[in-house]
């Protein structure tokens, strides 16, 4: 692919901005901590972008590796203070790139996790806390089990408002195939997510704690 295809202008007002690969040219080189890179140039605004522009590499004052360090010693599961001790950066830069890294990562996510099939749906909710153990959230998940993508989260209290945020978030991006499973626990507010979103046209299995299924309900509109 041409490294050009992959570079959008990002100046504000611009009739080319966010549009990869049109109207960019090559506009000489810069030095970073990492070594040369390529300058690009937006032949509608005249303004210049780089390939770290919009990403979490874009303004570091520090080399790719050592950022992604820290963010794959996250990933781990490292602490924030150990991180910061493996590391040798402070605590708040640690933290600073951790949400620079997550900013991230949800821009690609709701950029890229689209159009998937939505075959069989599963859904649940995991209990974590934040901060200290007296500060509990929940994160509501779902997986689509025939192609093993994580379809959609949503972090915040166990309430019926978030079930229906995931739900809705996950129709939104992926492609309804037929009449599709949905497979939940026994939260009872899936079931009004599902109707809303799916307008019927889904099997719905609820399924307690011991993978025994205690309700059900399903229709399709072919």
């Amino acid at each position: 692919m041409n490294p050009v295809d992959g570079v959008a202008c990002a100046r504000p007002g611009c009739d080319n901005r966010g549009k990869p690969g049109l109207h960019i040219v090559g506009y000489g080189l810069f030095a970073t901590e990492s070594g040369r890179r390529q300058r690009y140039r937006c032949t509608v605004c005249r303004g210049t972008v780089s390939a770290n522009t919009g990403t979490a590499y874009s303004g570091l004052r520090c080399t790719r590796r050592e950022f992604e360090q820290v963010a794959s010693l996250r990933v781990e599961g490292v602490s924030l203070s150990a991180t910061a001790r493996v590391t040798g950066h402070s605590r708040n830069t640690v933290a600073r790139w951790l949400k620079r890294a997550s900013t991230a990562a949800n821009r690609f996510n709701d950029r890229m996790l689209r159009g998937f099939d939505l075959i069989e749906l599963q859904a649940d909710e995991l209990c974590t806390f934040v901060g200290t153990k007296n500060t509990t959230v929940w994160l509501f998940a779902t997986i689509e089990v025939s192609s093993r993508v994580w379809a959609g989260s949503v972090l915040g209290r166990r309430s019926g408002h978030n079930a229906r945020a995931v739900i809705t978030d996950v129709v939104r991006r992926g492609r309804v195939v037929g009449c599709p499973l949905i497979a939940t626990d026994g939260f009872d507010d899936y079931l009004g997510a599902v109707e809303a979103s799916l307008s019927q046209r889904a099997f719905m299995a609820k399924c307690s704690r011991r993978d025994e299924t205690i309700a059900s309900s399903g229709s399709s509109d072919a």
